[in-house]
């Protein structure tokens, strides 16, 4: 069964996605016989540059993508600049896949890393999803749409798949089931906003990355709160307001990204706005299990018996250290005894 869904889970916006590039501020360098007032004038539009290169980024979102392979090596995503990350079991971090704008990944009994490439066409003004599979030793291939699609995508016990759909207008957000057959039902939601309820009652805002629970449920996050939707159609808030998570109106309303269920039936969910971790136990109490520190903000999760891996991007003054050389994405790791260690930074 899967554990997580496929990347058209996240409505995207008209905006390309940002690709990474050496920006203006890190390539400039005064050249010999430049007046002061000339300098001046660069150095000011180079940091106009930056300023707007950042606000870009505050409006996109990053990756979540965070897998463990059965040799204990931990595969991570930079989706600014088109990178899937190796941390082997010495804590060496290398590239294992380059080129591939992916958000998030899986990975087989085989230890064969999956994903999404995706990509704007400026000239169609349509987004395309590239499936590709890489084996442990690094080859790439591309992968067909109904082969990643019976491997990874969101089908409960019966066959049924499920699929998320929201408007970017913030008009309706709602859970359409298709059978095996093809027959599609609106199954959950309708009008956007925050309301639980059964079916066609229940709302929802911007759609975040899900799970399957134990007992076939999915949990995942809706403008910024963590939702629970059980196959019955029913439709309930985990971790909501009342908890100090969620601002729906805010440029980042599907805030918390990467989320997962625990052997133990706690859950994880990375609220990337919060820059805090979630967790809810099994009997629904909700507690922030980590905090990420100045500069970063997590953004993917990934429990295991023996650890809790917390994937962490840079934001805000992160960001700006990162577009000038000091690294990407890190991973951390938290022992069930509550000490963290590093894992392994992007370079």
């Amino acid at each position: 069964m899967p554990i997580l869904s496929p990347v058209p889970i996240i409505p995207v916006s008209n905006a390309a996605p940002f690709y990474a590039y050496k920006p203006f501020c890190t390539q400039w360098n005064p050249s010999v016989g430049v007046s002061e007032k000339q300098m001046r004038r660069r150095f000011t539009f180079s940091l106009l540059i930056c300023s707007v290169t950042l606000m870009a980024r505050a409006f996109s979102h990053p990756g979540w993508g965070l897998v463990r392979d059965s040799k204990g090596n931990i595969y991570f995503v930079d989706v600014g600049r088109n990178v899937v990350w190796k941390a082997d079991t010495m804590g060496t971090v290398s590239r294992f896949v380059s080129r591939k704008h992916s958000h998030e990944l899986f990975v087989d009994e085989r230890d064969n890393i999956y994903g999404v490439h995706v990509e704007y066409d400026s000239k169609t003004e349509k987004w395309l999803n590239q499936r590709w599979k890489a084996t442990p030793a690094g080859n790439v291939s591309g992968l067909d749409s109904h082969t990643y699609r019976h491997l990874f995508e969101l089908i409960d016990v019966h066959k049924n798949t499920f699929v998320f759909s929201s408007d970017a207008h913030k008009n309706v957000a709602r859970v359409l089931r298709v059978s095996a057959d093809g027959d599609t039902i609106h199954f959950a939601g309708g009008g956007w906003g925050d309301r639980d309820g059964k079916g066609l009652t229940a709302q929802f805002r911007n759609f975040g990355p899900s799970v399957w629970t134990a007992d076939s449920a999915l949990i995942f996050g809706a403008g910024g709160i963590l939702r629970k939707l059980s196959l019955d159609g029913t439709v309930s808030t985990l971790a909501g307001e009342e908890h100090g998570f969620g601002d729906p109106e805010g440029p980042r309303a599907s805030g918390i990204l990467g989320v997962t269920v625990s052997y133990d039936g706690s859950m994880y969910a990375a609220s990337w706005e919060k820059k805090v971790v979630i967790r809810v136990d099994k009997n629904g109490n909700v507690s922030r299990f980590y905090e990420s520190s100045t500069g970063w903000a997590p953004v993917g999760v990934l429990a295991l018996p023996d650890a809790v891996f917390i994937l962490e991007d840079r934001v805000g003054i992160g960001e700006l250290l990162r577009m000038t050389g000091f690294g990407g994405p890190r991973v951390r790791k938290i022992s069930p005894d509550g000490l963290t260690t590093l894992v392994g930074t992007a370079k």
